[in-house]
């Protein structure tokens, strides 16, 4: 086991990698919108160009509607997270939530209710750049949907892993379709040690 300080870290995103915002989002936007378009049928992430909106109603929409607080983790998140924290990673989930005026609060009590294990949490605006704040320890591997962020996981050297979403179908990257994936190529690295 490495040391707390020493430990090499897994950067995780959150929205659509450990939670299922997707399904909550299509819910709630076809709702009260009344345009029915699933998000396997959303080509990229412009949920105003997909129903309308403009981006103040649609964050006012978000945040009444709850969808941060209500939404499911993805199947594997707690036990994917779990086993990750058992082999001796440092978890730091970088999410661009910062749109709503609670984010950091509500997703600490979303991962604590879904027994998420992370060691750091940083939220950023949405389009920013998560290199800026990285854990201060080697990372090792990062995992998110956004083409733009694994693009600049790669440029700066990092092993980037797209978890496989409609939105990003069009870009290269290494894929993966779960959070099981991302143990397997942990437990590798390793075991390689």
């Amino acid at each position: 086991m490495h040391d707390r300080l020493s430990r090499p870290a897994i950067v995780l995103d959150l929205d659509d990698v450990l939670a299922n915002l997707r399904q909550t989002l299509y819910r709630v936007l076809s709702r009260n919108t009344g345009i029915d378009r699933h998000w396997q049928d959303w080509p990229n992430y412009d949920l105003c160009a997909h129903f309308t909106l403009d981006k103040s109603a649609l964050v006012t929409m978000l945040v009444d509607e709850q969808v941060l607080e209500t939404c499911e983790p993805e199947p594997d998140a707690a036990a994917a997270t779990a086993c990750l924290s058992e082999l001796g990673y440092e978890l730091a989930i970088i999410t661009a939530r910062a749109w709503h005026p609670q984010a950091n609060a509500v997703t600490q009590h979303w991962l604590r209710a879904h027994g998420i294990h992370y060691d750091s949490l940083q939220v950023i605006p949405l389009g920013g750049n998560k290199l800026e704040v990285l854990p201060n320890t080697e990372v090792v591997m990062a995992v998110d949907d956004h083409p733009d962020n694994i693009q600049r996981y790669q440029e700066v050297g990092i092993p980037a892993l797209m978890m496989h979403r409609p939105w990003n179908v069009t870009h290269n990257a290494d894929r993966i379709h779960d959070l099981n994936a991302v143990v397997e190529l942990a437990r590798e690295r390793m075991q390689a040690l």
